[in-house]
C-alpha cells in the first residue's frame, strides 16, 4: 500500500499556512531534511510525528495509518451551541430544547491556526450568572401552602440527587477517555533512510518503500527478518532491527535483551547497536566491543573485528583500530576488508588503509550522500543520484558509473548492489550468488580500448631531512598516477593528479634499496588503457646533518650539596649526554644535570672538566649527534660575608667571606687578622655561619692569662648556639 504520510504532512502544513522553512524551524532540523518527509524519501522519528501530531490538533495514528482520512480541526463560533445528549436523561420531559443546550465561547475567527496557536480565554471578564436566588418574605403559610412546601423540597432533593449521579458518571466517563487518550507511546523506531540496503557474501537485502523485505540470493533468515525497519550485513553474518527497538542476529550472537535501539551494525563475527540514549550494545568480537564508556554516539558502523561510533560532534570513536579513532567533521562511514571509507560533513570523502596499502584517490567527489567499499573498490552517491566508483574492475567502475537517481548503495567484497528512487535495485561485480539481475540490468557492452597511455618518463628523487620527493614527466591523456614501494613501506601512498608525491623519511631505512613503479591512468577509460608501469631503482641514504653543540654551560650551588650545571637547549636534540672529568657519561632529557657534592667529593675551589653532547630523536632520526662541547668549570662554595668586630682595642674590626659551615674561631682569626699585640679571648670558640654574619670577638693583650671556658654552652662537646649578632640568610 502506498505510503500517505508525505501528502498527509503536505495537507496539513499548507491547510494552517506554514512553508516548510517553519516546520523545519519548528522541529529544530534543517529544511532539506523535512522535504525529504514530503518527498517520501525518509520518515520522522516517533517523537516527530508526535510533535506534528499535537502541532495540527491530530493523533499520531491518522498520519501513519494510510485508510486514516485527515479532519482539519474545526472551532466553534459564538453562534454555535453544543448539546450535551446525557442531559436529556436527567432534564424534565416538559424541558424546552433550549434549556438542554450549554453555550461555549470561542473566538469569531476562522479557525486556520494550529493548537498551539489557539488563544486562551479569560473567564475573569465575564459576570457570574447568580441563579436561585430565593428572597424570603414575612408571610403566614396555610396548612395547604405548606404541604405542598414539603412536597416541593422532596422533589427537589430527588432532582438533586439525579444531577449529582449524572455528574459523577459524566467525570468517570471523561477520565476513562482522558486515559485512553493519554498512555504512554510505546517506543518504535520509523522507517527512514538508515539501513535500507545491506549486501552479505551470498544475499542482498532491502527494505522498499513500503517496509516490505526484499531478498536475492540465498538468505534463509526472511521469516526473522520480514519486519525490519533496519538491515546491515557483513559477508555471512546479517542483523536487523524491529520496529519496537529489539534486535535479531544471525550466527548465535546474543542480542537477547537490548531494547531502544535505533541503528544496528553487523560486522564480521559481531553486532553493534546504537540506543536512544548514545550509548552502544555490542555482542561477538571482544576486541569489537570495548564501547562500554562510549556516550554521545549518534551513528555506528562495523567491519572485520572493528567497531566505529560518530558522535554529535562529528567524531569518530574506534575499538579494534587506530586507523581512524579521533577523525574530526565526520558523517558516516564504511567498512571494508582492508579500508574504511570516512563521509565528512562538507560531502567529500577520504579513504584510509587498514593494512598500509595505497587506497583510491576520491578527492575530487563532492556533495557526496552515501558512501559504501568493497574488497578492490569504494563507491559514493551524490545527492543528486550520480554515482561514483574507483576499482581495479575496470567493467565493474563502467557500470556503476553509469547508474542514475540512485538512493542507497552498499557493498560485499567483490559486489556494489544500489537501489534507485523508484525502489529498483542495481548490481555489478561479482554475481555468481545471483545477487542482481543481469536481464533487468544488462552489463553494457564495453568497447575494450587497446591503445596505452604512454609510459611515465624521467623518474627523479629529492631527499630533505623529512621526506624523499619522486617526480617524473606528465603523460598526455592522463588523469592521475599511481605510484607503489617494493619492499613495501609503511606510509599508504595515495593516487595523484599531479607528477610528483612524498614518501615520509620516516618510512624508508637508510641503505634499502627500493623498486619505484608509477603507472599513469586515462582521463576517458573507453579511448585508453593505463600505461605500463614505470619502474626504476632506487636506494635511499637518510639525508642527516649533525646537531649544534651546546652552549652557555654555567654552573651554580642552588641548595646546599648541589653542584647543577645548565646549559642552553640545541634545536632538534631530545636528549643530552653529560660526562664530569672523562667519568661515566649520563644522558638526561632536560639542559640540566646535578651533580651531588658529597656522592663525587667535590672540594672547595676545586677545577673539574664539563662535556656535553647533543643527541638526536631516536630510533630514526635525520639528524646525528653534535661534537661535544666542553668547558672547565671551578667548583666553589656559596660565600657569605663575616664581619668581626673587636672588643679592644678601640672597636676594631675586619671582614671575612666564608662558605656556609662551623668554625673555630682560632682557624679563622690569627696573624695579620687579630690586632697588634693582641690575642683571641676565647680561640676554642665555636661560631656557625649560614648566611651573612656580624661577630663580636673578644681580645685581650698578648701577656694576659687565656681564658679556657666554652661560651654560651654548658657541655664541652656541643657546638656553640647562634650568635645573638645579626645575621644574613
Amino acid at each position: 500500500m502506498e505510503n500517505r504520510l508525505p501528502e498527509k504532512l503536505t495537507q496539513l502544513r499548507k491547510h494552517y499556512g506554514y512553508s516548510q522553512g517553519d516546520i523545519a524551524a519548528k522541529l529544530d532540523i534543517p529544511v532539506t531534511e523535512y522535504i525529504k518527509w514530503e518527498n517520501g524519501n525518509t520518515i520522522p522519528h516517533s517523537s516527530q510525528l508526535s510533535f506534528l501530531a499535537k502541532l495540527y490538533g491530530t493523533k499520531i495514528d491518522v498520519l501513519i495509518d494510510n485508510t486514516a482520512e485527515v479532519v482539519f480541526r474545526q472551532i466553534q463560533s459564538l453562534d454555535d451551541s453544543v448539546t450535551i445528549p446525557f442531559m436529556s436523561s436527567v432534564m424534565p420531559e416538559n424541558s424546552s430544547a433550549e434549556e438542554t443546550k450549554t453555550e461555549i465561547y470561542t473566538p469569531k475567527e476562522e479557525d486556520t491556526a494550529p493548537l498551539e496557536e489557539t488563544k486562551i480565554i479569560d473567564t475573569q471578564q465575564f459576570e457570574p450568572t447568580v441563579t436561585n436566588v430565593i428572597v424570603d418574605e414575612p408571610t403566614v403559610e396555610s396548612p395547604v401552602t405548606q404541604n405542598r412546601k414539603e412536597e416541593d423540597d422532596k422533589k427537589k432533593k430527588v432532582t438533586a440527587w439525579i444531577l449529582g449521579g449524572a455528574a459523577v458518571l459524566i467525570a468517570l466517563i471523561l477520565f476513562g477517555i482522558w486515559k485512553l487518550n493519554n498512555k504512554p507511546e510505546a517506543f518504535t523506531v520509523p522507517l527512514s533512510g538508515t539501513n535500507r540496503l545491506a549486501v552479505g557474501n551470498s544475499y542482498v537485502l532491502y527494505i522498499d518503500k513500503n517496509g516490505a523485505l526484499q531478498t536475492k540470493g540465498s538468505f534463509a533468515e526472511t521469516a526473522q527478518f520480514r519486519d525490519a525497519v533496519q538491515v546491515s550485513a557483513y559477508e555471512k553474518h546479517a542483523a536487523a532491527l524491529k520496529s519496537d527497538g529489539t534486535v535479531v542476529s544471525m550466527g548465535g550472537i546474543d542480542t537477547s535483551g537490548w531494547e531502544n535501539v535505533v541503528m544496528i551494525a553487523a560486522g564480521r563475527d559481531h553486532t553493534a547497536a546504537l540506543k536512544d540514549d548514545g550509548t552502544v550494545y555490542c555482542a561477538g568480537n571482544e576486541k569489537a566491543c570495548s564501547v562500554s564508556s562510549w556516550t554521545g554516539v549518534k551513528s555506528v558502523y562495523a567491519g572485520n573485528g572493528i567497531t566505529l561510533g560518530i558522535d554529535g560532534e562529528g567524531k569518530v570513536l574506534a575499538s579494534g583500530t587506530d586507523v581512524v579513532n579521533g577523525q574530526t567533521g565526520i558523517r558516516k562511514a564504511a567498512l571494508g576488508p582492508s579500508d574504511i571509507v570516512l563521509l565528512k560533513t562538507d560531502g567529500t570523502a577520504a579513504v584510509f588503509s587498514l593494512n598500509g596499502k595505497n587506497v583510491f584517490d576520491v578527492s575530487g567527489w563532492k556533495d557526496i550522500e552515501e558512501i559504501t567499499v568493497g574488497a578492490d573498490f569504494v563507491c559514493g552517491v551524490s545527492n543528486s543520484g550520480q554515482t561514483y566508483c574507483i576499482g581495479s574492475d575496470e567493467t565493474m567502475n563502467y557500470v556503476a558509473n553509469r547508474w542514475g537517481d540512485i538512493r542507497y548503495i552498499a557493498s560485499n567484497s567483490e559486489t556494489v548492489i544500489s537501489a534507485d528512487r523508484a525502489g529498483g535495485l542495481h548490481g555489478a561485480g561479482d554475481n555468481t550468488y545471483n545477487l542482481f539481475n543481469e536481464s533487468e540490468n544488462p552489463t553494457p557492452e564495453i568497447t575494450a580500448p587497446t591503445i596505452s597511455l604512454a609510459t611515465v618518463t624521467d623518474i627523479t628523487f629529492a631527499e630533505t631531512t623529512a621526506n624523499v620527493t619522486v617526480r617524473w614527466n606528465p603523460v598526455a591523456e592522463a588523469e592521475y598516477y599511481s605510484v607503489t614501494v617494493e619492499p613495501q613501506i609503511s606510509a599508504g601512498l595515495t593516487n595523484t593528479q599531479i607528477t610528483s608525491i612524498s614518501i615520509p623519511a620516516s618510512a624508508l631505512v637508510s641503505g634499502t634499496e627500493y623498486q619505484v613503479s608509477v603507472t599513469a591512468y586515462p582521463i576517458d577509460p573507453d579511448q585508453y588503457l593505463p600505461s605500463e608501469p614505470a619502474t626504476v631503482k632506487y636506494k635511499y641514504n637518510a639525508k642527516t646533518i649533525q646537531l649544534d653543540s651546546p652552549s652557555n654551560i654555567k654552573a651554580r650551588i642552588p641548595e646546599e650539596g648541589v653542584w647543577r650545571i645548565s646549559w642552553d637547549a640545541v634545536k632538534n636534540a631530545e636528549s643530552y649526554t653529560f660526562i664530569l672529568d672523562q667519568e661515566e657519561p649520563v644522558v638526561v632529557q632536560d639542559t640540566a644535570y646535578d651533580v651531588h657534592v658529597a656522592e663525587s667529593g667535590l672540594e672547595d675551589d676545586s677545577v673539574h672538566t664539563i662535556s656535553i653532547i647533543a643527541n638526536p630523536t631516536e630510533p630514526v632520526s635525520a639528524y646525528t649527534s653534535s661534537e661535544p662541547a666542553t668547558v672547565e668549570l671551578t667548583f666553589r662554595l656559596n660565600r657569605f660575608t663575616v664581619s668581626v668586630s673587636f672588643n679592644d682595642p678601640g672597636n676594631g674590626s675586619v671582614e671575612l667571606s666564608l662558605p656556609a659551615g662551623t668554625y673555630v674561631l682560632k682557624d679563622l682569626l690569627s696573624g695579620e687578622l687579630l690586632p697588634d699585640g693582641y690575642r683571641l679571648a676565647d680561640p676554642d670558640r665555636k661560631v656557625t655561619i649560614k648566611g651573612d654574619t656580624y661577630l663580636d670577638v673578644s681580645v685581650i693583650p698578648e701577656e694576659s692569662e687565656p681564658r679556657h671556658e666554652q661560651e654560651e654552652t654548658d657541655d664541652p662537646g656541643k657546638e656553640d648556639p647562634e650568635p645573638e649578632d645579626k645575621e644574613g640568610d
